[in-house]
């Protein structure tokens, strides 16, 4: 199975990839515009992608926060338009200071590393 892995964000929304389901990498970064769910849909296709795992962003604490309810939604919007695609949560805590940690100077890449990190995270549990 392949699996794309997204961390969802108001600008930027940053993509892992996971062929064969062995080991998520930093794929690309996308622009949160109109063109966002085209854009993965076509890399859903092209890449052959079995699963899409979203990052949930939750408070440390495990409540919703304003951006939990806009990834809600684009998740929601996701599975509409991908239904032969299977659409997963998965754990965002923390994934982006990991990804700062392990990019201190690489700002753009931090979204596709983000992802990877929460890519992996599913990966390493199922």
């Amino acid at each position: 199975m392949n699996y794309l892995g997204l961390d969802y964000g108001d600008k930027n929304v940053g993509v892992a990839i996971a062929r064969e389901g062995v080991m998520a990498l930093g794929f690309k970064i996308l622009g949160n515009d109109g063109n966002l769910i085209p854009t993965i849909k076509s890399i859903a296709k092209s890449e052959s992608v079995d699963v899409i795992v979203v990052g949930l962003p939750v408070n440390v604490d495990g409540t919703e926060s304003k951006q939990t309810q806009k990834t809600k939604d684009f998740i929601n919007e996701l599975k509409k338009e991908l239904p032969e695609v299977r659409i997963e949560n998965g754990d965002e805590k923390m994934s982006t200071l990991e990804a700062a940690r392990n990019l201190p100077n690489r700002r753009q890449k931090k979204d596709a590393e983000a992802a990877r990190i929460i890519l992996q995270g599913y990966l390493d549990i199922s």
